[in-house]
Protein backbone atom coordinates (compact mmCIF):
# COMPACT_ATOMS: atom_id res chain seq x y z
CA UNK A 1 0.00 0.00 0.00
CA UNK A 2 1.33 3.44 -0.88
CA UNK A 3 0.07 6.99 -1.48
CA UNK A 4 -0.66 7.59 -5.18
CA UNK A 5 -2.09 11.12 -5.29
CA UNK A 6 -3.48 14.09 -3.39
CA UNK A 7 -6.20 16.22 -4.99
CA UNK A 8 -6.84 19.67 -3.47
CA UNK A 9 -9.32 22.40 -4.45
CA UNK A 10 -10.40 25.43 -2.43
CA UNK A 11 -8.38 24.35 0.63
CA UNK A 12 -6.51 27.27 2.23
CA UNK A 13 -4.17 28.74 -0.43
CA UNK A 14 -5.13 26.22 -3.14
CA UNK A 15 -7.83 28.12 -5.02
CA UNK A 16 -7.38 26.10 -8.19
CA UNK A 17 -7.66 22.35 -8.43
CA UNK A 18 -4.22 20.75 -7.90
CA UNK A 19 -3.33 17.05 -8.15
CA UNK A 20 -0.08 15.82 -6.58
CA UNK A 21 1.03 12.52 -8.14
CA UNK A 22 3.41 10.21 -6.21
CA UNK A 23 5.46 7.46 -7.81
CA UNK A 24 8.02 4.88 -6.67
CA UNK A 25 10.86 6.44 -4.72
CA UNK A 26 10.84 9.74 -2.86
CA UNK A 27 8.69 12.66 -4.00
CA UNK A 28 9.55 16.10 -2.67
CA UNK A 29 7.40 19.24 -2.64
CA UNK A 30 9.67 22.30 -2.58
CA UNK A 31 9.09 26.02 -2.69
CA UNK A 32 9.88 29.30 -0.91
CA UNK A 33 8.42 30.32 2.42
CA UNK A 34 4.72 31.08 2.15
CA UNK A 35 4.20 28.97 -0.97
CA UNK A 36 1.80 26.61 0.81
CA UNK A 37 4.01 23.55 1.49
CA UNK A 38 2.69 23.17 5.02
CA UNK A 39 -0.86 23.44 3.67
CA UNK A 40 -0.30 20.12 1.88
CA UNK A 41 0.34 18.39 5.22
CA UNK A 42 -2.66 20.20 6.72
CA UNK A 43 -4.79 18.96 3.82
CA UNK A 44 -3.80 15.34 4.51
CA UNK A 45 -4.52 15.67 8.24
CA UNK A 46 -7.87 17.36 7.46
CA UNK A 47 -9.10 14.72 4.98
CA UNK A 48 -8.17 12.00 7.50
CA UNK A 49 -10.54 13.56 10.05
CA UNK A 50 -8.72 16.35 11.91
CA UNK A 51 -11.39 18.23 13.92
CA UNK A 52 -9.15 20.50 16.00
CA UNK A 53 -9.14 23.88 14.32
CA UNK A 54 -5.94 25.01 16.11
CA UNK A 55 -4.06 22.09 14.56
CA UNK A 56 -5.05 23.52 11.18
CA UNK A 57 -4.02 27.05 12.20
CA UNK A 58 -7.48 28.57 12.03
CA UNK A 59 -10.24 30.04 14.22
CA UNK A 60 -13.12 27.98 12.78
CA UNK A 61 -13.42 25.03 10.44
CA UNK A 62 -14.68 27.32 7.64
CA UNK A 63 -11.25 29.02 7.71
CA UNK A 64 -9.85 26.13 5.66
CA UNK A 65 -11.92 27.35 2.67
CA UNK A 66 -10.05 29.68 0.28
CA UNK A 67 -11.00 33.18 1.48
CA UNK A 68 -10.13 35.12 -1.68
CA UNK A 69 -7.61 37.75 -2.68
CA UNK A 70 -7.75 41.17 -4.31
CA UNK A 71 -8.03 39.50 -7.70
CA UNK A 72 -9.90 36.32 -6.80
CA UNK A 73 -13.31 35.81 -5.21
CA UNK A 74 -13.54 33.50 -2.20
CA UNK A 75 -14.75 29.96 -2.90
CA UNK A 76 -17.88 28.40 -1.40
CA UNK A 77 -16.33 25.07 -0.46
CA UNK A 78 -13.07 23.18 0.10
CA UNK A 79 -12.32 19.67 -1.18
CA UNK A 80 -9.41 17.29 -0.52
CA UNK A 81 -9.03 13.69 -1.69
CA UNK A 82 -6.16 11.22 -1.17
CA UNK A 83 -5.81 8.06 -3.25
CA UNK A 84 -3.92 5.00 -2.00
CA UNK A 85 -2.89 1.85 -3.84
CA UNK A 86 -4.58 -1.08 -2.08
CA UNK A 87 -3.43 -3.91 -4.34
CA UNK A 88 -2.18 -5.82 -1.29
CA UNK A 89 -5.55 -5.23 0.47
CA UNK A 90 -4.03 -3.95 3.70
CA UNK A 91 -7.13 -1.82 3.97
CA UNK A 92 -10.25 -3.88 4.73
CA UNK A 93 -12.16 -2.88 1.61
CA UNK A 94 -12.78 -4.71 -1.68
CA UNK A 95 -11.03 -2.17 -3.91
CA UNK A 96 -7.51 -2.17 -5.35
CA UNK A 97 -7.51 1.62 -5.14
CA UNK A 98 -9.05 3.63 -2.30
CA UNK A 99 -9.91 7.33 -2.47
CA UNK A 100 -10.87 9.10 0.76
CA UNK A 101 -12.34 12.60 0.32
CA UNK A 102 -13.73 15.36 2.51
CA UNK A 103 -15.75 18.40 1.45
CA UNK A 104 -16.98 21.39 3.53
CA UNK A 105 -19.25 24.29 2.55
CA UNK A 106 -19.43 27.78 4.00
CA UNK A 107 -22.96 26.97 5.17
CA UNK A 108 -21.38 24.50 7.62
CA UNK A 109 -22.50 21.37 5.78
CA UNK A 110 -19.76 18.81 5.20
CA UNK A 111 -19.34 15.24 4.03
CA UNK A 112 -16.83 12.39 3.92
CA UNK A 113 -16.60 10.00 0.98
CA UNK A 114 -14.89 6.66 0.40
CA UNK A 115 -14.58 5.89 -3.32
CA UNK A 116 -17.30 8.45 -4.06
CA UNK A 117 -19.84 7.05 -1.57
CA UNK A 118 -20.91 9.14 1.43
CA UNK A 119 -19.74 7.80 4.79
CA UNK A 120 -19.10 8.80 8.41
CA UNK A 121 -15.90 10.05 10.04
CA UNK A 122 -16.07 6.87 12.13
CA UNK A 123 -15.88 4.82 8.91
CA UNK A 124 -12.72 6.69 7.84
CA UNK A 125 -11.07 6.17 11.23
CA UNK A 126 -11.89 2.45 11.31
CA UNK A 127 -10.62 2.00 7.75
CA UNK A 128 -7.13 3.15 8.81
CA UNK A 129 -6.92 1.49 12.25
CA UNK A 130 -3.54 -0.21 12.79
CA UNK A 131 -2.10 1.00 9.44
CA UNK A 132 -0.10 3.92 10.78
CA UNK A 133 -2.21 6.22 8.62
CA UNK A 134 -4.38 8.84 10.27
CA UNK A 135 -4.35 12.36 11.56
CA UNK A 136 -2.07 11.19 14.42
CA UNK A 137 -0.52 8.15 12.64
CA UNK A 138 3.20 7.51 12.53
CA UNK A 139 3.17 7.38 8.72
CA UNK A 140 2.75 11.18 8.72
CA UNK A 141 5.59 12.80 10.68
CA UNK A 142 5.87 16.59 10.57
CA UNK A 143 8.72 18.95 11.38
CA UNK A 144 10.01 18.46 14.95
CA UNK A 145 7.68 15.52 15.59
CA UNK A 146 10.44 12.89 15.99
CA UNK A 147 11.98 14.82 18.93
CA UNK A 148 8.49 15.16 20.38
CA UNK A 149 7.99 11.39 20.21
CA UNK A 150 11.39 10.59 21.78
CA UNK A 151 11.05 13.14 24.57
CA UNK A 152 7.34 12.69 25.17
CA UNK A 153 5.54 10.86 27.94
CA UNK A 154 5.86 7.03 28.03
CA UNK A 155 2.11 6.61 27.54
CA UNK A 156 2.25 8.76 24.38
CA UNK A 157 5.05 6.59 22.95
CA UNK A 158 3.06 3.52 23.95
CA UNK A 159 0.15 4.66 21.72
CA UNK A 160 2.53 4.79 18.77
CA UNK A 161 3.83 1.27 19.42
CA UNK A 162 0.27 -0.05 19.91
CA UNK A 163 -0.72 1.17 16.48
CA UNK A 164 2.40 -0.36 14.92
CA UNK A 165 1.56 -3.64 16.66
CA UNK A 166 -1.98 -3.61 15.26
CA UNK A 167 -3.91 -3.63 18.56
CA UNK A 168 -5.35 -0.10 18.58
CA UNK A 169 -8.81 -1.08 17.38
CA UNK A 170 -9.09 -3.77 20.07
CA UNK A 171 -8.01 -1.41 22.84
CA UNK A 172 -10.44 1.23 21.65
CA UNK A 173 -13.28 -1.26 21.57
CA UNK A 174 -12.40 -2.34 25.10
CA UNK A 175 -12.31 1.29 26.29
CA UNK A 176 -15.66 2.00 24.62
CA UNK A 177 -17.22 -1.07 26.26
CA UNK A 178 -15.88 -0.07 29.69
CA UNK A 179 -17.22 3.46 29.23
CA UNK A 180 -20.67 2.09 28.36
CA UNK A 181 -20.63 -0.16 31.44
CA UNK A 182 -19.71 2.74 33.69
CA UNK A 183 -22.43 4.88 32.15
CA UNK A 184 -24.97 2.13 32.76
CA UNK A 185 -23.88 1.92 36.40
CA UNK A 186 -24.41 5.65 36.79
CA UNK A 187 -27.79 5.37 35.07
CA UNK A 188 -28.87 2.66 37.54
CA UNK A 189 -27.85 4.89 40.45
CA UNK A 190 -29.89 7.75 39.00
CA UNK A 191 -32.89 5.46 38.42
CA UNK A 192 -32.78 4.31 42.06
CA UNK A 193 -32.60 7.94 43.21
CA UNK A 194 -35.59 8.80 41.06
CA UNK A 195 -37.62 5.85 42.34
CA UNK A 196 -36.87 6.83 45.91
CA UNK A 197 -37.96 10.41 45.26
CA UNK A 198 -41.15 9.30 43.48
CA UNK A 199 -42.16 7.13 46.45
CA UNK A 200 -42.01 10.23 48.65
CA UNK A 201 -44.25 12.12 46.23
CA UNK A 202 -47.00 9.48 45.88
CA UNK A 203 -49.29 11.06 48.50
CA UNK A 204 -49.17 14.64 47.14
CA UNK A 205 -49.45 13.31 43.59
CA UNK A 206 -52.64 11.40 44.38
CA UNK A 207 -54.22 14.60 45.73
CA UNK A 208 -53.06 16.53 42.69
CA UNK A 209 -54.44 13.76 40.45
CA UNK A 210 -57.92 14.11 41.97
CA UNK A 211 -57.76 17.86 41.45
CA UNK A 212 -56.72 17.31 37.84
CA UNK A 213 -59.61 14.86 37.22
CA UNK A 214 -62.06 17.41 38.59
CA UNK A 215 -60.57 20.08 36.36
CA UNK A 216 -60.78 17.86 33.24
CA UNK A 217 -64.42 17.03 33.97
CA UNK A 218 -65.31 20.71 34.38
CA UNK A 219 -63.29 21.63 31.28
CA UNK A 220 -65.21 19.07 29.19
CA UNK A 221 -68.48 20.56 30.43
CA UNK A 222 -67.27 24.03 29.49
CA UNK A 223 -66.19 22.79 26.07
CA UNK A 224 -69.66 21.44 25.36
CA UNK A 225 -71.18 24.76 26.37
CA UNK A 226 -68.71 26.61 24.16
CA UNK A 227 -69.59 24.37 21.21
CA UNK A 228 -73.26 25.15 21.62
CA UNK A 229 -72.55 28.87 21.72
CA UNK A 230 -70.33 28.54 18.66
CA UNK A 231 -73.02 26.68 16.70
CA UNK A 232 -75.53 29.40 17.46
CA UNK A 233 -73.14 32.10 16.27
CA UNK A 234 -71.95 29.99 13.34
CA UNK A 235 -75.33 29.86 11.61
CA UNK A 236 -75.29 33.64 11.18
CA UNK A 237 -71.70 33.57 9.97
CA UNK A 238 -72.52 30.85 7.41
CA UNK A 239 -75.21 33.02 5.88
CA UNK A 240 -72.73 35.88 5.54
CA UNK A 241 -70.11 33.57 3.98
CA UNK A 242 -72.61 32.23 1.43
CA UNK A 243 -73.04 35.76 0.16
CA UNK A 244 -69.31 36.57 -0.11
CA UNK A 245 -67.29 33.32 -0.35
CA UNK A 246 -67.30 29.88 -1.97
CA UNK A 247 -66.18 26.89 0.11
CA UNK A 248 -65.32 23.63 -1.64
CA UNK A 249 -63.30 20.61 -0.60
CA UNK A 250 -61.92 17.92 -2.90
CA UNK A 251 -63.65 14.57 -3.05
CA UNK A 252 -62.00 11.19 -3.63
CA UNK A 253 -62.78 10.25 -7.24
CA UNK A 254 -60.53 7.17 -7.15
CA UNK A 255 -58.13 5.64 -4.64
CA UNK A 256 -55.52 2.96 -5.29
CA UNK A 257 -53.49 1.22 -2.55
CA UNK A 258 -50.36 -0.73 -3.40
CA UNK A 259 -50.22 -4.25 -1.99
CA UNK A 260 -46.42 -4.15 -2.38
CA UNK A 261 -45.47 -1.19 -0.18
CA UNK A 262 -48.66 0.56 1.00
CA UNK A 263 -48.30 3.52 -1.39
CA UNK A 264 -51.67 5.28 -1.84
CA UNK A 265 -52.61 7.19 -5.00
CA UNK A 266 -55.57 9.57 -4.90
CA UNK A 267 -57.50 11.10 -7.79
CA UNK A 268 -59.20 14.18 -6.32
CA UNK A 269 -62.21 15.80 -7.99
CA UNK A 270 -62.12 19.57 -7.55
CA UNK A 271 -65.03 21.97 -7.22
CA UNK A 272 -65.14 22.69 -10.99
CA UNK A 273 -65.10 18.98 -11.94
CA UNK A 274 -61.42 18.78 -12.90
CA UNK A 275 -59.22 16.08 -11.36
CA UNK A 276 -55.66 16.04 -10.01
CA UNK A 277 -53.44 13.34 -8.51
CA UNK A 278 -51.74 13.01 -5.14
CA UNK A 279 -49.49 10.16 -3.93
CA UNK A 280 -48.76 9.18 -0.31
CA UNK A 281 -45.43 7.32 0.05
CA UNK A 282 -44.20 5.65 3.22
CA UNK A 283 -40.51 5.77 4.19
CA UNK A 284 -38.59 4.91 7.34
CA UNK A 285 -37.94 8.60 7.97
CA UNK A 286 -41.65 9.52 7.69
CA UNK A 287 -44.54 9.89 5.26
CA UNK A 288 -44.10 11.92 2.07
CA UNK A 289 -46.90 13.34 -0.06
CA UNK A 290 -46.39 14.19 -3.74
CA UNK A 291 -48.75 17.01 -4.80
CA UNK A 292 -49.84 18.50 -8.13
CA UNK A 293 -49.57 22.21 -8.96
CA UNK A 294 -51.67 22.38 -12.16
CA UNK A 295 -54.52 20.60 -13.91
CA UNK A 296 -52.56 19.12 -16.81
CA UNK A 297 -49.20 20.42 -18.02
CA UNK A 298 -47.85 22.41 -20.99
CA UNK A 299 -44.22 21.27 -20.79
CA UNK A 300 -44.66 18.35 -23.21
CA UNK A 301 -42.20 15.84 -21.70
CA UNK A 302 -42.58 12.70 -23.83
CA UNK A 303 -42.19 10.24 -20.92
CA UNK A 304 -44.84 11.88 -18.72
CA UNK A 305 -48.59 11.15 -18.87
CA UNK A 306 -49.39 14.50 -17.19
CA UNK A 307 -48.69 16.47 -20.35
CA UNK A 308 -51.08 14.47 -22.55
CA UNK A 309 -53.95 16.88 -23.29
CA UNK A 310 -51.98 19.97 -22.20
CA UNK A 311 -52.64 22.33 -19.30
CA UNK A 312 -56.23 23.12 -18.30
CA UNK A 313 -55.54 25.64 -15.53
CA UNK A 314 -53.37 26.50 -12.53
CA UNK A 315 -54.31 25.23 -9.09
CA UNK A 316 -54.99 27.80 -6.39
CA UNK A 317 -52.88 27.82 -3.20
CA UNK A 318 -55.87 26.35 -1.32
CA UNK A 319 -56.28 23.51 -3.84
CA UNK A 320 -52.61 22.55 -3.48
CA UNK A 321 -52.85 22.74 0.31
CA UNK A 322 -56.07 20.67 0.30
CA UNK A 323 -54.15 17.77 -1.24
CA UNK A 324 -51.89 17.63 1.83
CA UNK A 325 -54.68 18.16 4.37
CA UNK A 326 -57.18 15.68 2.93
CA UNK A 327 -54.55 13.03 2.14
CA UNK A 328 -53.55 13.16 5.80
CA UNK A 329 -57.19 13.08 6.88
CA UNK A 330 -58.26 10.20 4.61
CA UNK A 331 -55.17 8.01 5.25
CA UNK A 332 -54.92 8.72 8.98
CA UNK A 333 -51.16 9.17 8.52
CA UNK A 334 -49.12 12.22 9.60
CA UNK A 335 -47.42 13.98 6.68
CA UNK A 336 -43.84 15.06 7.43
CA UNK A 337 -42.44 15.70 3.93
CA UNK A 338 -43.77 17.24 0.71
CA UNK A 339 -42.51 16.86 -2.86
CA UNK A 340 -43.95 19.06 -5.62
CA UNK A 341 -43.46 16.50 -8.38
CA UNK A 342 -47.06 15.73 -9.32
CA UNK A 343 -49.05 16.99 -12.31
CA UNK A 344 -47.87 20.36 -13.66
CA UNK A 345 -44.76 22.55 -13.60
CA UNK A 346 -44.62 24.32 -10.18
CA UNK A 347 -42.59 27.30 -11.44
CA UNK A 348 -45.17 27.85 -14.23
CA UNK A 349 -47.64 28.54 -11.37
CA UNK A 350 -45.06 30.60 -9.47
CA UNK A 351 -47.20 32.98 -7.35
CA UNK A 352 -49.73 30.35 -6.26
CA UNK A 353 -46.98 27.87 -5.38
CA UNK A 354 -45.18 30.47 -3.24
CA UNK A 355 -48.41 31.22 -1.39
CA UNK A 356 -48.94 27.48 -0.81
CA UNK A 357 -45.39 27.15 0.59
CA UNK A 358 -46.01 30.04 2.99
CA UNK A 359 -49.28 28.45 4.20
CA UNK A 360 -47.97 24.91 4.69
CA UNK A 361 -44.83 26.22 6.41
CA UNK A 362 -46.62 28.66 8.75
CA UNK A 363 -46.48 27.79 12.48
CA UNK A 364 -50.25 28.27 12.70
CA UNK A 365 -50.74 25.99 9.68
CA UNK A 366 -49.25 22.54 9.11
CA UNK A 367 -45.83 23.84 10.23
CA UNK A 368 -43.87 21.66 7.79
CA UNK A 369 -40.31 23.00 7.57
CA UNK A 370 -38.91 24.21 4.25
CA UNK A 371 -36.05 21.69 4.51
CA UNK A 372 -38.74 18.98 4.35
CA UNK A 373 -40.11 20.31 1.04
CA UNK A 374 -38.74 19.53 -2.44
CA UNK A 375 -39.78 21.47 -5.56
CA UNK A 376 -39.18 19.94 -8.98
CA UNK A 377 -38.83 21.95 -12.19
CA UNK A 378 -38.09 21.09 -15.81
CA UNK A 379 -35.79 24.13 -15.97
CA UNK A 380 -37.58 27.50 -16.27
CA UNK A 381 -34.37 29.48 -15.80
CA UNK A 382 -35.90 32.91 -15.18
CA UNK A 383 -38.13 31.48 -12.46
CA UNK A 384 -35.18 29.57 -10.90
CA UNK A 385 -33.28 32.89 -10.63
CA UNK A 386 -36.36 34.51 -9.11
CA UNK A 387 -36.75 31.65 -6.61
CA UNK A 388 -33.07 31.94 -5.62
CA UNK A 389 -33.55 35.56 -4.58
CA UNK A 390 -36.19 34.51 -2.02
CA UNK A 391 -33.64 32.43 -0.06
CA UNK A 392 -36.05 29.60 0.77
CA UNK A 393 -34.44 26.57 2.43
CA UNK A 394 -36.35 24.05 0.31
CA UNK A 395 -34.63 21.49 -1.94
CA UNK A 396 -34.67 22.31 -5.65
CA UNK A 397 -34.88 19.29 -7.95
CA UNK A 398 -34.06 19.92 -11.61
CA UNK A 399 -35.44 17.44 -14.14
CA UNK A 400 -32.33 17.09 -16.30
CA UNK A 401 -32.83 13.67 -17.97
CA UNK A 402 -30.07 14.19 -20.57
CA UNK A 403 -26.60 15.82 -20.65
CA UNK A 404 -26.85 17.21 -24.22
CA UNK A 405 -29.28 19.49 -26.06
CA UNK A 406 -30.22 17.02 -28.79
CA UNK A 407 -31.36 14.26 -26.40
CA UNK A 408 -32.92 16.60 -23.84
CA UNK A 409 -34.87 18.51 -26.52
CA UNK A 410 -36.19 15.19 -27.79
CA UNK A 411 -37.37 14.19 -24.30
CA UNK A 412 -38.28 17.68 -23.03
CA UNK A 413 -39.38 20.27 -25.65
CA UNK A 414 -38.86 23.06 -23.09
CA UNK A 415 -35.10 22.58 -23.61
CA UNK A 416 -35.33 24.12 -27.10
CA UNK A 417 -35.88 27.52 -25.51
CA UNK A 418 -33.27 27.05 -22.77
CA UNK A 419 -30.44 24.64 -23.57
CA UNK A 420 -28.38 22.54 -21.18
CA UNK A 421 -25.52 25.06 -20.88
CA UNK A 422 -27.82 27.95 -19.84
CA UNK A 423 -29.68 25.65 -17.42
CA UNK A 424 -26.44 24.53 -15.72
CA UNK A 425 -25.23 28.17 -15.46
CA UNK A 426 -28.54 29.01 -13.77
CA UNK A 427 -28.12 26.09 -11.36
CA UNK A 428 -24.63 27.32 -10.42
CA UNK A 429 -26.05 30.78 -9.68
CA UNK A 430 -28.78 29.21 -7.56
CA UNK A 431 -26.22 27.37 -5.42
CA UNK A 432 -23.99 30.45 -5.09
CA UNK A 433 -27.00 32.54 -4.00
CA UNK A 434 -28.69 30.08 -1.63
CA UNK A 435 -25.91 27.67 -0.60
CA UNK A 436 -28.44 24.86 -1.17
CA UNK A 437 -27.30 21.88 -3.23
CA UNK A 438 -29.48 20.80 -6.14
CA UNK A 439 -30.83 17.35 -6.88
CA UNK A 440 -30.69 16.46 -10.59
CA UNK A 441 -33.49 14.08 -11.66
CA UNK A 442 -32.54 11.67 -14.44
CA UNK A 443 -35.19 9.26 -15.79
CA UNK A 444 -33.41 6.26 -17.34
CA UNK A 445 -34.80 5.54 -20.83
CA UNK A 446 -33.56 2.50 -22.72
CA UNK A 447 -31.45 3.38 -25.75
CA UNK A 448 -32.06 7.13 -25.35
CA UNK A 449 -30.04 8.52 -22.41
CA UNK A 450 -28.42 5.51 -20.73
CA UNK A 451 -25.13 5.02 -22.62
CA UNK A 452 -21.64 5.13 -21.06
CA UNK A 453 -20.82 8.16 -23.23
CA UNK A 454 -23.83 10.03 -21.82
CA UNK A 455 -22.79 9.09 -18.28
CA UNK A 456 -19.32 10.54 -18.99
CA UNK A 457 -20.84 13.71 -20.47
CA UNK A 458 -23.16 14.08 -17.46
CA UNK A 459 -20.16 13.74 -15.11
CA UNK A 460 -18.34 16.48 -17.06
CA UNK A 461 -21.14 19.06 -16.86
CA UNK A 462 -21.62 18.39 -13.13
CA UNK A 463 -17.93 18.38 -12.23
CA UNK A 464 -17.14 20.99 -9.59
CA UNK A 465 -20.82 21.66 -8.93
CA UNK A 466 -22.21 20.50 -5.56
CA UNK A 467 -25.29 18.32 -5.82
CA UNK A 468 -26.25 14.78 -6.61
CA UNK A 469 -27.93 12.81 -9.39
CA UNK A 470 -31.16 10.92 -8.64
CA UNK A 471 -31.52 8.11 -11.20
CA UNK A 472 -35.17 7.22 -11.78
CA UNK A 473 -36.27 3.88 -13.29
CA UNK A 474 -38.78 4.97 -15.94
CA UNK A 475 -42.46 4.21 -15.36
CA UNK A 476 -44.02 3.00 -18.59
CA UNK A 477 -46.80 5.11 -20.16
CA UNK A 478 -49.12 3.28 -22.54
CA UNK A 479 -49.18 6.18 -25.04
CA UNK A 480 -45.36 6.42 -25.14
CA UNK A 481 -42.92 4.11 -26.98
CA UNK A 482 -40.22 4.75 -24.34
CA UNK A 483 -39.17 1.83 -22.16
CA UNK A 484 -37.26 1.59 -18.85
CA UNK A 485 -33.49 1.23 -19.08
CA UNK A 486 -31.82 -1.98 -17.94
CA UNK A 487 -28.49 -0.18 -17.30
CA UNK A 488 -29.41 1.85 -14.23
CA UNK A 489 -26.78 0.28 -11.91
CA UNK A 490 -24.01 0.41 -14.55
CA UNK A 491 -24.85 4.08 -15.22
CA UNK A 492 -24.74 4.85 -11.48
CA UNK A 493 -21.39 3.10 -10.99
CA UNK A 494 -19.84 4.94 -13.95
CA UNK A 495 -20.92 8.29 -12.48
CA UNK A 496 -19.58 7.39 -9.02
CA UNK A 497 -16.20 6.38 -10.45
CA UNK A 498 -15.93 9.95 -11.77
CA UNK A 499 -16.73 11.52 -8.41
CA UNK A 500 -20.46 12.21 -8.98
CA UNK A 501 -22.78 11.26 -6.13
CA UNK A 502 -25.60 9.24 -7.66
CA UNK A 503 -28.55 7.43 -6.08
CA UNK A 504 -31.30 5.24 -7.53
CA UNK A 505 -34.81 6.29 -6.55
CA UNK A 506 -36.75 3.54 -4.81
CA UNK A 507 -39.68 2.48 -7.02
CA UNK A 508 -42.99 2.64 -5.14
CA UNK A 509 -46.51 1.66 -6.16
CA UNK A 510 -45.40 -0.65 -8.96
CA UNK A 511 -48.78 -2.46 -8.95
CA UNK A 512 -50.89 0.73 -9.25
CA UNK A 513 -50.95 3.74 -11.60
CA UNK A 514 -48.19 5.44 -9.58
CA UNK A 515 -46.57 7.31 -12.49
CA UNK A 516 -47.50 10.99 -12.71
CA UNK A 517 -50.71 11.60 -14.66
CA UNK A 518 -51.59 7.95 -15.39
CA UNK A 519 -54.63 7.70 -13.12
CA UNK A 520 -56.05 11.06 -14.28
CA UNK A 521 -55.52 10.10 -17.93
CA UNK A 522 -57.28 6.77 -17.44
CA UNK A 523 -60.24 8.45 -15.71
CA UNK A 524 -60.52 11.03 -18.54
CA UNK A 525 -60.58 8.30 -21.20
CA UNK A 526 -63.20 6.25 -19.36
CA UNK A 527 -65.35 9.34 -18.92
CA UNK A 528 -65.07 10.11 -22.64
CA UNK A 529 -66.09 6.54 -23.54
CA UNK A 530 -69.14 6.73 -21.28
CA UNK A 531 -70.22 10.05 -22.82
CA UNK A 532 -69.86 8.63 -26.34
CA UNK A 533 -72.15 5.73 -25.42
Amino acid sequence: MYLKSIEVQGFKSFANKINFQFHNGITGIVGPNGSGKSNVADAVRWVLGEQRVKQLRGASMQDVIFSGTENRKPLSYAYVAITLDNADHQLAIDFDEVTVARRIYRSGESEYLINGSACRLKDVNELFYDTGIGKEGYSIIGQGQIDKILSGKPEERRELFDEAAGIVKFKRRKAAAQTKLENEKQNLIRVNDILSELEKQLGPLERQSETARTYLRRREELKNLDVNVFLLENSRLREQLKESCSLAVPSVERKQVSKLDGTIKYLWRLGDGNCVETVLMRYKHGNTVCVSSQVGCNMGCVFCASTLGGKVRDLTPAEILDQVIFTEKDSGETISNIVMMGIGEPLDNFDHVLRFLALVNHPDGMNIGMRHISLSTCGLVNKIDKLAQLGLQLTLSVSLHAPDDETRSRLMPVNRAVGVELLMDTCRRYFETTGRRISYEYAMVEGVNDSDAQADQLARILRGQPGHVNLIPLNEVAESPLRPSRRVRQFQQRLERQGVTATVRRSLGGDIDASCGQLRRKAMEQGREEREK
